[in-house]
């Protein structure tokens, strides 16, 4: 089963954009425009890169940005995608910790981030986030009920040292 469910015709975001893979998979799947964002000027040569590779360059941006900062509210997406960083530290000056860690807890970025991509997502629109253990589930839950969102789907994947969760936001 697909956790991002593309109809056609969808404006689509992604922060935390690495190689710009799942960016492309939207717009080749049915997406008419799509914006990837990354704080890593080599995350964003590499999107670019796939972007032309699967020759869906013409019907997308590439920022060099921090999480939302460059982002309009005003300018609203119907599918948004974030692959947090999710290890508990402080980033240093260098963009492995940058991709790698979350905050004190590890769960910091990811609920701002939420916070921020509710705003530039429309009524009824969906975030799709990917996590490791997620924050305490009471905390999760009062933050999405905060930001009036629901969850609509989770999909749960056991490694050997992980558990991966891919979860559906709707916004309502």
């Amino acid at each position: 089963m697909n956790l991002i469910e593309i109809n056609g015709g969808e404006r689509v975001i992604e922060v935390g954009v690495g190689s710009g893979i799942i960016l492309a998979y939207m717009l080749l799947n049915g997406a008419s425009y799509g914006v990837g964002i990354d704080v890593n000027p080599y995350a964003c040569i590499s999107t670019i890169l796939t972007l032309k590779t699967n020759k869906v360059d013409e019907k997308s941006d590439v920022i060099l940005c921090d999480k939302l900062a460059c982002m309009n509210e005003r300018e609203l997406f119907d599918i948004a995608v974030f692959n947090p960083p999710y290890l508990p530290g402080v980033p240093k000056d260098n963009w492995l910790d940058i991709a790698t860690l979350g905050g004190p807890t590890g769960k910091e970025v990811l609920l701002d981030t939420i916070e921020s991509l509710r705003n530039v997502v429309r009524m009824n629109g969906k975030i799709y986030v990917v996590f490791s253990e997620p924050p305490s589930a009471n905390k999760l839950l009062k933050e999405l009920d905060r930001l009036r969102l629901r969850i609509s789907k989770v999909l749960k994947k056991n490694f050997f040292y992980e558990t991966l969760y891919a979860v559906e936001l709707v916004r309502t």
